[in-house]
């Protein structure tokens, strides 16, 4: 009996034997290469060891050889057996030889899956960098003190895999997650502050993930409950310092000149605004969107000189539309247009800053996620996008224990609590904005942005 071995750079794996029927074989199909099995692998070898239990190798799979596997011995042969005869042995040499080609061909089909899915596991870019406020934020503000904005208690999470809090505000995976799972991660990078040392360069970074629930372009909140978007720069400075010491110069300016740099700031910024208008009966400073796009333009710059070349920025949503700005209302459903009109008016700013920022600033490219016009088209036809609500949240805000448990039919939301949105409705959005419609990205979409040279 034959057997074949598949080797590669780091392990082996052993096949079943030859003479297994098909129907064996398939149950035996976790002794195949990962490549005939579900993709579900972050690159590394598998290996089948002697007892049939699986573990996992080191490297990827990089070339794959055919060997025969040492053969056993086989039995000694009883003396009241009879010989078997020539058409029963041409029978079973026919069936062995039959089965012996299926499983080559097998064989030779994992063996390209496997090379196929080493190259096709790479990411579209090297790394993702994640700067802005809870739309993204993946865990930082878990460490930060108790009257920052957190989320790393039930029911945030009871849709992440294991129904874990995390520190997103939602109900599973956010808009950073979406995005990375796109360009072939398993999701969004960590967070900075859950980095326990150094950054190393191994083949598992994926990038730093900066984001702070409540976080703007100014500094608007105690330093303390939240990092504001110049500290999260700085916080990226210290990064690139570490990154500096293990690349080295060149390297390090390639690897981040590749990458995305995704950011999402400004909403808390006219969030102020409009708490101050609703408490204080005020206009909104005609001056406070000019200012607050000048330092977001100011902080661009800052990382464009520490190696970023490629921005994917999210404009704000519709503030006027989320739950907490409705509740306002007296009938709890339309949007307050006036707040909406400050939304606009920063995204209107956005436009010029950037196509001036790429004329003035070599090799910097961009796209600008329209946030405010994919929530409006949702909204003006929930059920085509398939949602039942987009006016209330699906989870009673604070979403914990001690209340409701949220909506079962929490997909069909757009809004998890009063300011942030579903897992689904984020997954949508991330969509749209990666390889969507172009009127809801320009001047490119984020596909085309990360396949500029």
């Amino acid at each position: 009996m034959v057997t074949y071995v598949i080797l590669t750079n780091s392990a082996a794996v052993e096949l079943p034997p030859l003479s297994l029927s098909l129907h064996r074989l398939h149950h035996h199909r976790a002794a195949l290469p990962f490549g005939l099995r579900r993709h579900a692998t972050t690159g590394a070898g598998d290996v089948m060891s002697s007892t049939g239990r699986h573990r996992r190798g080191e490297g990827r799979a990089s070339l794959v050889f055919l060997l025969p596997a040492p053969a056993s011995p086989p039995p000694p042969r009883s003396p009241h057996l009879r010989r078997p005869s020539r058409r029963f042995l041409s029978k079973q040499l026919e069936e062995m030889m039959h089965h012996q080609i299926i499983v080559l061909s097998l064989v030779i089909m994992a063996s390209i899956q496997v090379l196929g899915s080493a190259e096709g596991h790479k990411t579209a870019v090297p790394a993702i960098f994640v700067f802005g406020d809870g739309m993204l934020d993946v865990g930082n503000n878990n460490y930060l003190p108790s009257n920052a904005p957190q989320a790393d208690y039930p029911y945030y999470g009871i849709d992440f895999p294991g129904s874990e809090p995390t520190g997103r505000f939602s109900n599973g995976y956010n808009m950073a997650d979406f995005i990375a799972k796109d360009m072939g991660f398993k999701m969004s990078p960590p967070a900075y502050l859950s980095l326990n040392s150094s950054i190393k360069m191994e083949t598992n970074f994926t990038g730093v993930n900066y984001a702070s629930a409540g976080a703007g372009i100014q500094i608007i909140m105690n330093d303390e409950a939240t990092i504001p978007f110049k500290y999260q720069v700085k916080n990226f400075n210290d990064t690139v310092s570490q990154m500096e010491a293990n690349l080295g110069h060149q390297k390090l300016s390639k690897l981040l000149a590749k990458s995305l740099f995704l950011i999402s700031i400004g909403t808390m910024d006219l969030s102020v605004n409009i708490w101050r208008v609703l408490r204080y009966s005020r206009k909104p400073s005609p001056f406070n969107i000019p200012y607050t796009l000048s330092s977001y333009k100011a902080i661009i710059m800052q990382l464009y000189g520490l190696g970023a070349r490629k921005f994917g920025i999210i404009n704000i949503q519709p503030l006027g539309c989320q739950p907490w700005m409705r509740k306002n209302l007296e009938n709890n459903v339309d949007c307050n247009d006036s707040m909406n009109s400050l939304a606009r008016e920063f995204n209107d700013g956005l436009k010029p800053l950037f196509s001036n920022l790429s004329s003035q600033l070599s090799g910097l490219s961009y796209s600008i996620a329209d946030f405010y016009a994919f929530s409006k088209t949702t909204f003006m036809n929930p059920r085509a996008y398939g949602f039942v609500n987009i006016n209330s949240t699906s989870c009673i805000p604070p979403c914990t224990p001690e209340h409701e448990p949220p909506c079962k039919n929490r997909k069909q939301y757009w809004f998890w609590d009063l300011t942030y949105m579903t897992e689904r409705a984020a997954k949508l959005a991330a969509s749209a904005f990666y390889d969507g419609p172009a009127r809801f990205t320009a001047p490119v979409n984020f596909k085309r942005l990360i396949k500029m040279k």
